[in-house]
């Protein structure tokens, strides 16, 4: 079989080498990569609060350009929906808005309604002594968020949350798990 033309064009790259397109690589050193074994994710799972919402870092890294970390969350309390306001806002437990956070939500166990979108209904950022100031990062949070779309989850679901997208659970049908990738713009979550 004869190599593809475009394979004699991929060269081994040193740092600061030159590449075909007359560009060099800075010299940087590489970020490491994390491991995080499924008996380290059961621990966790099972540390988690049987009554209140926990959030815990299983691992953050810096990865160059952001932080990146892997977080576990239990919503262990059954929350039902409840009516819309008069301005039609849609009340959730949390509402949350983080301009330089990106989440990306896999349900692990239960049931729920997410909402997403729109804007929180009176927003009050997030005092630098809270204790969730660590494993979210700095934003602002709401009891409700108006203009949002709403969208049943449950176990295997995956919700990919843009940085500044309004977010937060209306409901909770059955107790929550779930694991959250957080890529992190600012570089304010704490590295573990």
């Amino acid at each position: 079989m004869r190599p593809s033309p475009h394979l004699s064009m991929l060269r081994t790259v040193a740092c600061g080498a030159a590449v075909t397109l007359g560009l060099t690589l800075p010299c940087v050193a590489a970020p490491s990569a994390a491991y995080i074994a499924h008996a380290e994710i059961d621990a966790a799972e099972h540390q988690l609060s049987p009554t209140y919402t926990d959030d815990e870092p299983l691992r953050v890294i810096d990865a160059g350009a952001y932080h990146v970390g892997v977080f576990i969350v239990g919503r262990p309390k059954k929350k039902a929906a409840q009516a819309l306001s008069a301005d039609g806002a849609i009340p959730v437990s949390e509402g949350l808005a983080l301009p330089n956070v990106t989440a990306i939500l896999r349900i692990v166990k239960g049931s729920g309604v997410f909402v997403t979108g729109g804007r929180l209904d009176d927003p009050v950022p997030i005092a630098a002594d809270d204790p969730d100031l660590a494993v979210i990062g700095p934003g602002f949070r709401a009891k409700k968020i108006l203009g949002g779309e709403s969208q049943s989850v449950k176990e295997g679901d995956i919700v990919v949350v843009p940085a500044g997208v309004p977010h937060g659970f209306s409901a909770i049908d059955a107790p929550l798990l779930y694991e959250v990738i957080r890529i992190d713009a600012a570089k304010t979550l704490p590295l573990k």
